[in-house]
């Protein structure tokens, strides 16, 4: 999606070329001649042309921002699809041998699919005159950006999924374009179909340095595809309409709607230069930031009207890995009660006003600084400037402790009244933590950490915001650098489940001054706290929160700060924050729902932070839990689906 970086980019674009400094400090590379536009060429032609030059100068500058080791050189030889091949079988083979290969399980899926039709390309280039030139750097830039996303599975899985889309319906219409006799202008609409592909690729590379620049290209929840799906619609359509609208060669296909707003502005770019490209860059930005706030408002309509069906549905799913009756299930759920008062009707009329205020922060909760129920002006934040001012965050920790392996075929054993414990928790439609311990430290410390895991596996598996850390690590830790690293990952975390525009008080400081102050270590623990406190305030209708290991960070240093945090968190689902939230007023109206806040805590040990904030009966001690798993054979979900059984809509 387009952000501010990428409106930065587009101005440079147009303003200096390609006079970008590299990152590294490495000589920038020399720019290629630009291809000399002949008189009397054609307006297809002449827009490719432009597509072509333009798509040169981003992929420089894409090269200069990719570090040295995640970056391609190439020889003067033109490319081939054979080279790309090579670059997607290197990138397999570290999918399937890294620590983390279960992320990639669905990226090593649609690599097989894209390396099947990547040489469409250059079969269908060749009806275009110098068309060597065309698909070698075609082939130039998709080898770079495969390379440059291997280690960042939600980049790569965005870029191939599209890339999948185009290289089938390329494929797709260079099989009917050769049942064709003698098609006419088909070089024309060839030409502009590859301009719309340039213009995706060079899109792609935009966003792909914006969140570079936020660091946010490792993360867990970032989005690499949705914004520039309407683009890849376009593109498909071209492509039919190569065979479709050619002379002699009438083929009947479905058509799609018209193009929505934003992808008609980002669509007029193509073949513009100069002070039109930046006009035409700088509408785009704005219409990406007016589909950011629909998309958020009815994704957060969508959430709060099946909230009872979401959480029923994860119930159910527990029964896949929990002991739990079926019986027990069926009863949990039916008495769960979301009927939508007056204020919260079924038409979505008057959820309109919760939701188009979704991004304000109730008065009084704004942060632990900020005074309360003091009358203030208010001031907006966009997501992009809170992530970039909060880039160096991710020094502290890595986001590889943010997620677990977890498989399908995992299933635990439990008492039941911990299984019946759990089923209510997470069926509640209430805010409410949880915290599981052992009563003393267990030979296998493993299994409540698998708990947790699960949770967060069933959430993202149904596509509900989850936010999530996990303390234990291979080495051994180190209480206050530990700790530092889990209040800055949650932080971090709730940023990219936040609004894209932050409605604020003018008191609360998310400033980049304030993040500066966030030295890595237990000096600006209050600084810290606050803004943990401020972004939970944003939190989306449904959050689950689930933090795993807390026993290992305890120690004299950090006891108190480590009570003062759980605090912050557990004040989110019970007393004064709730009650705010759930009870605010919005321009006179009773905002009768707030978020919906699930907080687990899982530990192999007695965590003392969790023992005096977290209510008794919140409180579970079971040393029964175990885990086993069952052979993958006998489960076919826990293994990547074929490529051949995934069906991608051309």
């Amino acid at each position: 999606m387009t952000t501010a970086a990428e409106q930065q980019i587009s101005q440079d674009d147009n303003q200096n070329g390609a006079d970008t400094e590299p990152v590294d400090g490495s000589p920038e590379k020399e720019e290629e001649p630009s291809k000399e536009e002949e008189p009397s060429v054609e307006p297809e032609i002449a827009k490719l042309d432009i597509e072509y030059n333009h798509l040169k100068q981003t992929w420089d500058r894409f090269q200069n921002f990719v570090p040295s080791g995640d970056r391609l050189t190439f020889e003067e030889d033109p490319q081939e699809p054979a080279d790309v091949v090579r670059v997607v079988e290197q990138a397999v083979d570290f999918w399937t041998s890294c620590k983390q290969r279960h992320l990639f399980q669905n990226v090593i899926t649609l690599a097989d699919l894209f390396a099947r039709t990547v040489d469409s390309h250059a079969s269908m280039t060749e009806v275009l005159d110098d068309s060597t030139a065309y698909s070698s750097l075609l082939y130039s830039v998709l080898q770079s950006i495969i390379k440059a996303s291997t280690r960042q599975y939600r980049v790569a899985e965005g870029f191939l999924s599209s890339l999948v889309k185009i290289n089938q319906a390329v494929q797709s219409s260079l099989e009917e374009l050769k049942a064709c006799q003698e098609p006419d202008n088909v070089a024309l609409r060839v030409a502009t179909l590859y301009c719309q592909i340039f213009l995706f690729l060079g899109e792609f590379m935009n966003l792909y340095v914006a969140k570079g620049m936020c660091r946010q290209l490792y993360s867990h929840n970032e989005d690499f595809q949705s914004g520039l799906q309407g683009l890849v619609q376009n593109i498909k359509d071209s492509a039919r309409a190569v065979v479709r609208e050619s002379n002699g060669c009438i083929i009947e296909r479905p058509l799609t709607c018209p193009s929505d707003a934003l992808n008609e502005v980002r669509l007029k770019q193509a073949g513009l230069e100069g002070q039109e490209r930046q006009i035409a860059a700088q509408t785009t930005f704005v219409r990406q930031q007016i589909w950011d706030a629909r998309r958020h408002i009815n994704r957060t309509k969508e959430l709060v009207t099946e909230r009872g069906s979401i959480l029923a549905d994860l119930v159910s799913s527990l029964r896949s890995h929990l002991p739990i009756p079926e019986e027990v299930v069926v009863q949990t759920v039916e008495s769960m009660d979301f009927t939508p008062d007056d204020n919260c009707t079924g038409d979505g009329s008057s959820i309109s006003i919760l939701l188009a205020n979704s991004c304000s922060v109730p008065q009084g909760s704004e942060g632990l600084d900020s005074p309360p129920l003091k009358s203030s002006s208010r001031r907006r934040i966009t997501k992009f400037q809170l992530q970039f001012d909060s880039r160096d965050l991710q020094e502290r920790f890595s986001n590889d402790d943010q997620v677990q392996e977890f498989g399908s075929e995992v299933r635990f054993s439990v008492d039941p009244d911990t299984a019946m414990a759990l089923c209510e928790w997470t069926s509640s439609p209430r805010s409410q933590p949880l915290a599981i311990a052992s009563p003393q430290p267990v030979a296998h410390p493993n299994d409540m950490t698998q708990l947790c895991a699960c949770y967060v596996w069933l959430a993202r598996q149904k596509k509900i915001p989850v936010i999530s850390h996990f303390c234990l690590s291979d080495e051994e830790p180190n209480s206050e650098k530990g700790l530092v690293a889990l209040a800055y990952s949650l932080i971090r975390q709730l940023m990219e489940v936040a609004p894209p525009m932050l409605d604020c008080d003018s008191e609360c400081d998310l400033s980049a001054d304030r993040f500066r102050r966030f030295d890595g270590t237990l000096d600006s623990w209050k600084d810290v706290l606050s803004v943990l406190d401020t972004l939970l305030c944003f939190a989306p209708p449904i959050l689950f929160i689930a933090i795993d290991g807390l026993d290992v960070l305890e120690d004299s240093n950090t006891e108190d700060h480590l009570q003062s945090l759980v605090q912050i968190l557990v004040s989110h689902t019970t007393g004064h924050a709730a009650s705010l939230v759930e009870h605010g007023v919005v321009n006179g109206v009773v905002i009768p729902q707030g978020t919906v806040l699930k907080l687990l805590f899982t530990s192999a040990g007695r965590s003392r932070a969790l023992q005096t904030v977290v209510e008794d009966k919140q409180l579970l001690c079971t040393d029964s839990l175990r885990v086993t798993e069952l052979s993958p054979a006998t489960d076919h979900d826990s293994s990547p689906p074929d490529a051949d059984t995934v069906m991608v809509d051309i």
